[in-house]
């Protein structure tokens, strides 16, 4: 089936969260960013993809360490198997440079089917002139920290958020 069915549904409830638990720089300390929130958990469900297996256990940890539930693809065509079995993903945290499917060629593809997804790309200083289109918020370069990988996170929800709102009215009277 067509994956991200009933995704803009879970986008649509907001929590606000509070980042400086977990380390924040100190300009964002303290700074309360709201992130969707999943049906029924309280925690946020991201699909980590990496051809790298050491880069994907090291980032796979920190992600578990900032309260996010983790499912992992080493490649794009993984990642768009795991998509496609899983409509819940509330963020793709994607390696720029991987072997047969790049990260953009798979956020082209899924920008297609779940166009209000947010993608943030994982990089080296090499592919950082490639990505100057998508955006520095939507880049963590390689290597990084918890705390950016946390920042960078919280941005891509903020800028994710519907700031659309339908006023539902009753008829009649």
């Amino acid at each position: 089936g067509a994956f991200c069915q009933g995704l803009t549904g879970h986008h649509r409830d907001v929590v606000g969260a509070r980042l400086d638990a977990v380390g924040m720089t100190p300009g964002l300390a303290g700074a309360d960013v709201e992130l969707p929130a999943m049906p029924g958990t309280p925690q946020h469900l991201v699909l980590l993809v990496d051809d790298d297996s050491a880069v994907r256990e090291i980032t796979a940890a920190m992600l578990h360490d900032l309260g996010f539930h983790v499912l992992e693809a080493g490649s794009g065509g993984a990642a768009l198997d795991v998509l496609a079995r899983e409509p819940k993903i509330d963020l793709l945290l994607l390696d720029y440079a991987m072997p047969g499917m790049t990260g953009a060629e798979v956020a082209e593809e899924v920008r297609g089917h779940c166009p209000d997804l947010p993608i943030l790309f994982i990089t080296g200083y090499a592919d950082l002139a490639a990505l100057k289109e998508v955006g520095e918020d939507r880049v963590v370069q390689k290597p990084f920290r918890e705390a950016e990988l946390a920042e960078k996170i919280a941005r891509a929800f903020a800028v994710a958020k519907p700031d659309n709102v339908v006023e539902l009215r009753a008829r009649g009277g």
